[in-house]
C-alpha cells in the first residue's frame, strides 16, 4: 500500500508499506512492526531503501499532516524508530510546503541521501487519503490483538 508525496514523476517520496513484520504476533510491540520500502526521487538522484517502521509512526504522521493541512502552517514529521527514513513537511501559511529529509541504506550507519522537495496544498488531500487507507489496513494494534 503506497503513500506518495510529491509530483507523480518528477520529485517524490514513495513509501510502500508491504506487510506486518510479525503477522502472527499477539502483542502490541511485535504486532505493530511493518515491512516497508521507500523510493526517493529528487533532482538527479533516485534511491531505494527498505526497512521496518511502526504503525504508530504512520498514525502520528497522519495526525500531524491533517493539522498542517487545516492550518497551512507548522510541520508534520515522519521518523522511523530505526532511522532509515525521516522527513519533515513545513508549511508557510500560504499553501506552499517544503519537505526535507534523509533516507539511509543501512541500520545506524550507511549511505545517506539527503533530500528536499517542494509541494503545495493540493497534494495534501491525496497524501492524507493514502495514509488513511494504509492506517485502516495496518492499524495500530493494542495488547488485545487476536491472531487471525
Amino acid at each position: 500500500m503506497e503513500i506518495h508525496i510529491g509530483h507523480s514523476e518528477h520529485e517524490f517520496i514513495l513509501l510502500d508499506v508491504i506487510s506486518r513484520s510479525y503477522p502472527n504476533s499477539n502483542d502490541s510491540h511485535d504486532g505493530n512492526w511493518l515491512d516497508a520500502k521507500a523510493i526517493v526521487k529528487v533532482g538527479g538522484f533516485t534511491g531505494t531503501v527498505t526497512g521496518q517502521l511502526r504503525s504508530e509512526e504512520l498514525a502520528s504522521f497522519q495526525a500531524e499532516l491533517a493539522n498542517l493541512y487545516k492550518s497551512l502552517s507548522g510541520s508534520a514529521k515522519f521518523v522511523t524508530l530505526e532511522g532509515w527514513l525521516s522527513f519533515k513537511i513545513i508549511g508557510d501559511k500560504m499553501g506552499h510546503f517544503s519537505c526535507t529529509g534523509e533516507a539511509m541504506d543501512g541500520f545506524v550507519q550507511g549511505n545517506v541521501l539527503s533530500f528536499n522537495l517542494n509541494i503545495d496544498q493540493t497534494f495534501l488531500p491525496g497524501i492524507l487519503k493514502s495514509l488513511e487507507k494504509v492506517e485502516s489496513f495496518f492499524s495500530v494494534q493494542n495488547e488485545s490483538r487476536k491472531i487471525r
